[in-house]
């Protein structure tokens, strides 16, 4: 049986029976861990030691207890995705901060819109305002334009047109409005039923 283990190779070294390979190097099976083709110690906590099922690695270069949350890896760190985030391979923490387009913000100060970031300061209603950007909905920001109002996620302009009840925004021009005894019979919040 050990001619057998004298034939396997790992790169350019001949492996025992207790040793695996990693990648191209070696390694003592139950006393090192492969880890993304590099070798690396168990974690031990006093007598216990705790192997690739209770333990993830990243990049190669960590392990840590999973201890049943929900673990992923942020560059070559380990983060808990229900209290922390990910930003451009930096770990923040979740309850106070977000990442947009690759920076960390405080959510208290800024909120994020697509890729854009608005102060909350700015915020009237459901709509973030900028110098030349606003944002409705959490929709995709937009030049600000002659816009000064949201209708559901589309700003619009509200001296030349409509906000309709589906969300759509229609010119001025091109609405009939209805007659004063359609509009009695209609819904109080369906304001635009011809758009």
């Amino acid at each position: 049986m050990t001619d057998y283990f004298r034939c396997l190779e790992c790169g350019s070294q001949t492996l025992l029976p207790n040793e695996a390979c990693c990648d191209v190097h070696k390694y003592r099976v139950g006393a090192e861990i492969c880890c993304e083709n590099q070798v690396v110690f168990p974690v031990s906590e006093g007598d216990v030691h705790y192997y690739n099922e209770d333990y993830m690695c990243c990049k190669g270069i960590h392990l840590w207890p999973l201890s049943g949350k929900e673990i992923a890896c942020c560059g070559g760190t380990p983060y808990d995705m229900e209290t922390q985030g990910c930003c451009e391979e930096v770990v923040y923490d979740a309850s106070k901060q977000g990442c947009c387009n690759g920076l960390i913000y405080a959510t208290q100060e800024e909120y994020c819109c697509g890729d854009r970031l608005f102060l909350t300061e700015n915020k009237v209603g459901d709509i973030y305002f900028s110098e030349s950007w606003m944002c409705c909905q959490q929709s995709y920001p937009r030049l600000r334009d002659n816009y000064d109002a949201c209708c559901q996620r589309e700003p619009y302009a509200t001296a030349t047109q409509l906000c309709c009840a589906d969300g759509s925004v229609q010119e001025r021009s091109q609405v009939e409005f209805p007659t004063v005894r359609t509009i009695q019979a209609r819904d109080a919040g369906d304001t635009n039923p011809s758009c």
